[in-house]
């Protein structure tokens, strides 16, 4: 006779079945996994890889650099500082270097700033003097003649078909527009275009630069240029006869009224002015 705990139990016998599906077969010791699991959690990570621009990238960029770079090289070369004296003005421009442009009344200067270390250049119309401070070439360019200097000081007139170049100290190579003539120049020696040549010869240097100190001196010059500097010295408008064919030698005080300095250029030659209205004056012959 069987106890009661020797009784088969229907219940007990469904659970070891369940047991015996879901047991695990362990093929590998304890100690044999923990190595596999430590090997596998000190294995080194993968790198991050590289992803390479694509090469129009770099072009572009490459470009973009050099377009920057040749517009400001562009803009050092070609921007340009400007002085323009009107008329009855005189004006004292200092240049990069620290060399001095006076300019006359109706006269201009231009010159590249930034580009001044590379190239001392201006471009002139009218009469200045010029103190140019040791160093590279420095080269005025005009219409009608090119004045280069290494340092040195000199006067320059560049008017219409005028052209004349007076050194004070120093040297100075004067040029015609075509390159085609060139002289040297020393203290007191003056060269003047004339029909596209230049011609050397002595004078007082300081005369030409009297313009400076308001006194104005002429030797031997067509009366026409006289009057254009009183035009502009006292900003007026003069009227001219057409044939007026006379040289004038002499000089003026801008210190003087206008009136006075034409009575004073006018009576050698038999001429009157009369002033038509405030600031304009016309020359007439006496008969």
């Amino acid at each position: 006779m069987k106890t009661q705990n020797e009784h088969t139990n229907p219940d007990w016998e469904k659970v070891e079945k369940l047991n015996s599906k879901l047991s695990v077969a362990w093929g590998e010791s304890k100690e044999d996994i923990w190595a596999k699991m430590e090997a596998q959690m000190q294995r080194p990570k993968p790198k991050g890889r590289v992803i390479p621009l694509n090469r129009s990238v770099w072009q572009w960029a490459v470009a973009a650099v050099i377009l920057v770079l040749l517009g400001s090289t562009a803009f050092m070369r070609f921007y340009t500082e400007r002085a323009v004296v009107p008329a009855g003005e005189h004006r004292l421009v200092e240049l990069p270097d620290g060399s001095f442009v006076q300019l006359n009344a109706g006269s201009e200067v231009r010159y590249h700033p930034y580009w001044w270390a590379f190239s001392r250049e201006v471009q002139f119309a009218g009469e200045a003097y010029f103190e140019v401070e040791k160093g590279s070439r420095f080269q005025v360019e005009s219409e009608n003649g090119i004045t280069t200097v290494l340092g040195t000081s000199f006067n320059i007139y560049a008017r219409d078909a005028n052209y004349r170049v007076t050194c004070l100290t120093g040297k100075v190579q004067v040029e015609n527009a075509g390159q085609t003539c060139r002289v040297l120049l020393l203290p007191n020696e003056k060269a003047e275009l004339v029909s596209n040549e230049l011609r050397k010869q002595s004078v007082e240097a300081a005369q030409d630069i009297s313009w400076i100190s308001n006194r104005f001196t002429f030797t031997n010059r067509p009366l026409p240029e006289v009057f254009d500097e009183i035009e502009r010295q006292y900003d007026v408008s003069i009227e001219l006869p057409a044939d007026l064919r006379f040289s004038y030698s002499g000089n003026f005080d801008k210190g003087s009224d206008v009136k006075q300095v034409l009575r004073y250029v006018c009576r050698p030659f038999n001429l009157n002015f009369k002033e038509e209205k405030n600031g304009v004056f016309r020359i007439e012959k006496n008969n």
